[in-house]
């Protein structure tokens, strides 16, 4: 497993520790070991470095929409076949009870764990406990219909319903310019867990079981069943931020045990007379849709020295710049802005300048730093347009609004930074409803 350099050492270690030795814990030693875990690596991480963030989580998750893939063997393998089965049906068991069931692919669980971000940068990284019910559902059409305990049976559905909990870890990304985003990331997710209270729409499988009447029906046989299985889950999809600060996943996620779910033989008969047999394979994996809502709460810091003034003064541009967490929606003069860049300076006073590198094609532009103009309705030319500016230590953000779009859409410049040190280059690019943004952090 590759490990972030975002991840303290001791975190690494740990994280490794418990994903080598999960065999070896049961469910209450596995969950306790992790809160302890977790408790020190959140206040690691809290403790390490003042330009880090980190937000205490916890969720839930809904999945559905998915396959299940089964395997049919023996000579009367011809006897089955798969179905596409999605939706609520009417499901009646050996005993003749009926019952409302979802005949579908789903997942339903919670989370909690936490996640942790540095300002210089746009990843996000978050390790977090899930416990999930879930459901692989799988559906045939017989060889011949039949009737039982009054109802002709047109179609079998077998359920392999299960608890599980896991550890995840995850990663979030934004893209390169121009299709990054400060609303929402890609992100990847890996959890490794457990399975167990294995059942069949609630109910536990019997060795065996006859569906026949008048000697005409299906038997069956459990050739093998597995109560318990390792897991591992790979998802990837996009995280919304939304304005209330909490976050929307979307992804598509695949739950892979680490042996086969069941093997169960199947015998038709007609009269008395059997008329073959079908063995089929589940496999227990599964892949779905799976949307996910975790709640976010930043941890407020305090500063470990009171005579590091630096650390606590990074500490109060903290609470004031980033407010209560990072997923604030940026907004200037009632227009979005999104920030394409980040630089670090340690220097109060930079060089800033303005100019059109690209085709001059009249683009029109209002220029901020922190919310206060630096240039108003500038036509940005091949001429570079330079100022001294003078910054507040913690982010500063200087912000470029398209007043046009000139004759070729959408409105771009380039902005050169210079704090004697080093030099960046880029170019901000903006239109009439969403402007871009340079942040530059200042460290005394």
């Amino acid at each position: 497993m590759a490990v972030n350099r975002d991840f303290p050492e001791m975190c690494q270690i740990g994280m490794l520790f418990l994903f080598l030795n999960m065999t070896g814990l049961d469910h209450i030693h596995f969950i306790s070991a992790f809160l302890a875990f977790a408790i020190l690596c959140a206040e690691k991480l809290h403790s390490q470095s003042p330009g880090r963030d980190l937000f205490l989580t916890g969720g839930v998750n809904i999945g559905t929409i998915g396959w299940s893939p089964s395997k049919l063997s023996g000579k009367g393998s011809e006897h089955f076949s798969r179905i596409v089965n999605f939706g609520i049906g009417k499901v009646r068991n050996n005993d003749g009870q009926k019952r409302l069931r979802i005949v579908a692919n789903t997942s339903i669980g919670i989370h909690a764990g936490f996640m942790w971000k540095d300002r210089s940068r746009t990843n996000l990284n978050g390790l977090q406990l899930e416990f999930q019910s879930n459901k692989a559902t799988y559906a045939f059409k017989p060889p011949f219909q039949y009737s039982y305990k009054g109802d002709t049976v047109v179609g079998w559905v077998d359920a392999d319903n299960y608890l599980k909990y896991s550890l995840s870890l995850i990663r979030s990304w934004n893209l390169p310019d121009p299709y990054k985003s400060d609303y929402g990331f890609w992100y990847t997710k890996l959890s490794f867990g457990q399975t167990f209270y294995h059942t069949s729409f609630g109910e536990r499988y019997e060795p065996r079981e006859d569906w026949t009447e008048n000697g005409t029906g299906m038997r069956q046989t459990a050739i093998s069943l597995s109560e318990s299985s390792y897991m591992i889950s790979p998802e990837t999809g996009y995280r919304f931020l939304l304005e209330n600060g909490h976050i929307l996943d979307f992804g598509i996620v695949y739950h892979q045990p680490f042996r086969n779910t069941r093997v169960i033989e199947y015998e038709f008969f007609r009269q008395g007379v059997s008329q073959g047999k079908s063995r089929i394979t589940f496999f227990g994996s599964t892949v779905m849709l799976n949307l996910s809502y975790t709640f976010v709460h930043k941890l407020k810091r305090r500063p470990s020295d009171s005579s590091d003034v630096k650390d606590r003064y990074l500490t109060m541009a903290d609470s004031i710049e980033r407010s209560t967490n990072i997923f604030s929606q940026r907004k200037l003069n009632g227009r979005r802005y999104r920030i394409q860049e980040t630089m670090t300076v340690s220097s109060p006073s930079v060089t800033l300048a303005v100019w059109d590198k690209n085709r001059v094609d009249g683009d029109e532009i209002s220029l901020y730093l922190n919310g206060e103009p630096l240039l108003e309705e500038y036509t940005v030319s091949r001429t570079r347009k330079s100022m001294v500016l003078k910054l507040k230590p913690g982010s500063n953000t200087i912000v470029m609004q398209a007043l046009n779009l000139g004759k070729v859409p959408p409105n771009t410049a380039a902005i050169s930074v210079d704090d004697g040190d080093k030099k960046k280059t880029l170019t901000l690019v903006s239109d009439l409803k969403q402007s871009g943004a340079l942040e530059i952090i200042y460290e005394p």
